[in-house]
């Protein structure tokens, strides 16, 4: 018995030793983000890591590359008696590097790293952008600059949406800077990951902590503008073209066209009806004078409707609006549904009146 539990003891330490051997191979560095290695990918701001706190990766932001820091924590990982790699915190390569990091993850490119190459999918999951560092990441000199370029990223670099943490010792969290951007509840805990909630308010704790920050709503209106613009740079042609379809049709082509293609004749006359309002880009009441005169030519009530529903709700630069914010499938499904509830009313009210 005594020796099986030996053999048991040396297989379990060499198993231990050799995971350690596994997670330490292929990394550039040996730094260390709360007991999990630190990634830089060739970045000198941002780093990711796979984190037992975030139960996945978190891509973190090093605030303090001087490693500047107001307290002298027992437990620190970070190396104040090495020379920092870099003494100042550049914010616009930091977003850049943001960015890039952000397209590897999202692009499933990790996994060429053979670091990752074996982990389970789960872990290489994007669970949050952490505001870290190697110091106190709200006495950074740029921290308000650099929040403001983190939202911007999340808010306009079409990535599926990601939380935004600052991983803080709460210390700072009465700073106007800071406070202008940070909302709602921060989290803190001990490096075990127990958390429990600590009001923001209350920031003389001296326990490291999570705070979920929040746009102001002057960051919210300055991005919402600059969304405005950008989505607008991209289908001004095709709203313009379709806007000037619309208005050769309606201008030029004759009531009858529609009538003799949908009147009460056909019984495609629904379905064909959806397909002709998808040039057209108009709201419900831009299209009243239309369906009336169309209606007057003898087109039945619920192939009025059918086509003014689809001018509304299925035209053209209405779908390249949506494509900004949804995946073709989505957007697939979208039109299958919207068109087939369109059709189904159209021979409702075709039957029924």
């Amino acid at each position: 018995m005594e020796e099986e539990s030996q053999h048991i003891v040396e297989a379990t330490d060499h198993q231990e030793k050799k995971k350690t051997r596994i997670l330490s191979r292929g990394l550039p560095s040996q730094e260390t983000a709360f007991g999990c290695p630190r990634d830089f990918l060739e970045n000198r701001f941002v780093y990711v890591v796979v984190s037992a706190r975030a139960r996945g990766l978190s891509v973190g932001v090093n605030m303090n590359p001087d490693k500047e820091c107001n307290f002298e924590c027992a437990y620190c990982e970070v190396h104040r008696s090495d020379p920092p790699r870099v003494s100042k915190l550049d914010v616009d390569a930091m977003a850049a590097e943001l960015k890039r990091t952000l397209n590897m993850v999202r692009e499933g490119r990790l996994r060429e790293r053979p670091w990752y190459r074996t982990l389970p999918d789960e872990l290489l999951q994007l669970r949050h952008v952490a505001l870290s560092g190697d110091g106190e990441p709200t006495t950074a000199p740029d921290c308000a600059e650099s929040v403001q370029a983190v939202v911007h990223v999340r808010a306009l670099g079409g990535y599926p949406f990601f939380k935004l943490v600052l991983l803080t010792n709460a210390t700072g969290l009465d700073q106007a800077q800071v406070q202008q951007h940070v909302g709602g509840e921060a989290g803190h805990g001990d490096r075990e990951g127990r958390t429990g909630v600590l009001q923001a308010a209350e920031h003389a704790a001296a326990a490291p902590g999570i705070v979920e920050l929040q746009p102001t709503w002057v960051e919210r209106i300055a991005l919402g503008r600059e969304e405005v613009r950008s989505i607008l740079g991209r289908i001004w042609p095709y709203l313009l073209a379709g806007i000037a379809l619309g208005a050769a049709i309606h201008g030029w082509v004759p009531t009858n066209f529609f009538t003799h293609v949908a009147g009460p004749g056909n019984p495609l006359a629904v379905p064909i009806a959806v397909i002709l309002g998808l040039p057209f880009y108009s709201n419900a009441a831009g299209t009243l004078p239309l369906i009336e005169a169309v209606h007057a030519k003898g087109m039945a009530m619920g192939t009025s409707l059918a086509l003014m529903m689809s001018i509304v709700a299925l035209s053209l630069p209405e779908m390249i609006l949506l494509r900004r914010v949804l995946k073709p499938r989505l957007l697939a499904i979208y039109v299958g549904i919207v068109a087939s509830g369109i059709v189904a009313i159209g021979f409702l009210f075709n039957a029924v009146i």
